[in-house]
């Protein structure tokens, strides 16, 4: 499927940031990363991380939500999120096969819905309404770094929390987002539709802006996202 196209965000205005609470995510812009084989000698996996772009990917998301998730959504609300904020929407697929990068075949293995708007409160809000990862692909790391990307892309938009709720018996989800900062904030009864209750973690960081100085060199270069063809 590779090559694919490369999409460059806008640029930012040099700045320099200084967060009074600091949150415990390695904000790196780094798009692939290549693990050890498995598929047999001379084989290797790629990780890639592609910004949703367009309609066509939709169907990736909604496919793997629900065939992951449990709790329903319509299509609107997909569309809600999606066309508002596909900036802080990813979806990660795996390249697998021997020979270089460009022989490798990528196939969707996990996604993550964001939104950031101003909270009743005054404070930049970011949410993360959907994290799914297949579960053929899990434990490797792929939903830490997917979270870790939206997070990144959220704080360069100058988030001053990010929130979201998950089953208080999912304890794989519970200790992916603690190991990066988020705190329990409250226990909601009956939150989902199977009557299951849920927490809200929260994760907050302060961020104030000062003028003279610019951001790292790769805070503001392409972040190498390709697009799902």
């Amino acid at each position: 499927m590779l090559p694919v196209p490369v999409v460059f965000p806008p640029p930012i205005q040099p700045r320099k940031r200084v967060a009074t609470i600091e949150p415990r995510v390695a904000l790196h812009s780094n798009a692939e990363v290549t693990t050890s084989g498995q598929g047999g000698e001379g084989s290797q996996e790629i990780l890639r991380l592609c910004q949703y772009l367009s309609e066509e990917q939709l169907g990736i998301i909604k496919g793997l939500v629900e065939t992951e998730l449990s709790e329903p959504y319509s299509v609107y609300t997909y569309r809600y999120f999606l066309n508002n904020w596909p900036h802080l929407c990813f979806i990660a697929k795996i390249g697998q096969g021997g020979g270089g990068p460009r022989d490798l075949k990528y196939e969707p293995a996990g996604a993550i819905v964001c939104k950031l708007d101003r909270h009743k409160s005054g404070l930049m809000r970011g949410y993360i309404a959907m994290l799914v990862v297949e579960t053929r692909f899990r434990k490797r790391g792929i939903a830490k770094r997917l979270v870790s990307r939206a997070l990144k892309a959220m704080f360069e938009e100058d988030a001053d929390e990010v929130v979201l709720e998950t089953e208080v018996t999912n304890t794989g989800a519970i200790s992916l987002y603690e190991s990066l900062g988020f705190i329990r904030a409250k226990r909601l009864h009956k939150y989902y539709l199977n009557g299951a209750d849920a927490f809200r973690l929260k994760l907050c960081t302060k961020v104030q802006m000062l003028p003279e100085a610019g951001l790292p060199e790769d805070e503001h270069n392409g972040h190498e996202l390709g697009a799902l063809r």
